[in-house]
């Protein structure tokens, strides 16, 4: 039986146009317009996205990312890597069914 949090992780399956403003860890706000495509991997036990935008000041922007979840400690973990050179993770969890807060 799946997690009730893999099946609330698997509607970003997909492929999204976007219209994002990040925080970025410099404090900096990054706007940006483009695509995100995500696919379930690993037999439906994690997500993968992609991310392409057209970034305000800097153009291209690029992320990759890993989504999964850890059901012994219960929170989702995100790992990603940016064209800007960023590599960070976060965890966290479901707030409600519409609410993931990462940290």
């Amino acid at each position: 039986m799946k997690a009730r949090e893999l099946e609330l992780l698997g509607r970003l399956v997909g492929h999204w146009s976007v219209d994002l403003t990040a925080k970025m860890p410099d404090g900096s706000l990054l706007h940006g317009k483009g695509t995100v495509r995500a696919s379930e991997l690993s037999m439906e036990r994690g997500i993968r996205t992609e991310m392409r935008l057209d970034a305000e000041g800097t153009g291209a922007y690029d992320e990759d990312d890993l989504w999964g979840y850890e059901q012994w400690e219960k929170k989702i973990h995100l790992y990603s890597i940016t064209s800007t050179g960023a590599v960070h993770d976060h965890s966290g969890a479901w707030k409600d069914d519409k609410t993931l807060e990462l940290h």
